[in-house]
This record gives structure tokens, sequence and C-alpha cells, in this order.
């Protein structure tokens, strides 16, 4: 904690990130996105399949495949956890 500000001041502060992902984020998001198409369609699997195989609704499995918005990250480890990835091994082509 930052000892010039009140207690207060500090908790009463909540940041929230919006869904939409901001510009400097998008071609970031856009290549998740392409290489989880990768993936899936590598092995020959639907994206309905997949969200139903992981229990993850199909709007947040195709937000992340789209890279227009922000997804859980937890979503993000299902995903690869079932690929047999790490997150590691994912993000070290990107």
């Amino acid at each position: 904690m930052e000892e010039n500000l009140p207690v207060s001041s500090i908790t009463n502060k909540k940041y929230v990130l919006n869904k939409e992902v901001k510009s400097e984020h998008q071609e970031q998001m856009r290549k998740i996105g392409l290489k989880l198409i990768q993936l899936r369609t590598d092995k020959n699997i639907s994206a309905s399949r997949l969200t139903k195989d992981l229990g993850i609704s199909r709007n947040a499995y195709y937000a992340m495949e789209s890279g227009k918005v922000y997804f859980n990250i937890l979503n993000l480890i299902l995903v690869l956890d079932y690929h047999q990835l790490t997150i590691l091994e994912f993000f070290s082509g990107l």
C-alpha cells in the first residue's frame, strides 16, 4: 500500500477492463485467435464440439477465436489443456 494515500482512497478504486480490445493489443489478440483456430482445425474439431467437451459457452470460445474481445484466462487454460499445451508452449510462437 502507498503510504501517502488514505486506505479508503485505495480500496474504493476499481480498475475495470473494457471487453473491447484496445488498439495496442489488437494484433496480439488476433494472433492468439488465429492460433486457437489452427489448433482446433488441425485436429478436425468443431468449435461446438470443443466447447461441449470443455463445458464453456460457445460465445466465450468464439470471442477467444475472434480476438476482438478480452477473454477469461481460465478458459484459455482449459483450451490449452485440451490440446495438451502449456501456456509457455502456446505463447512461444506468437
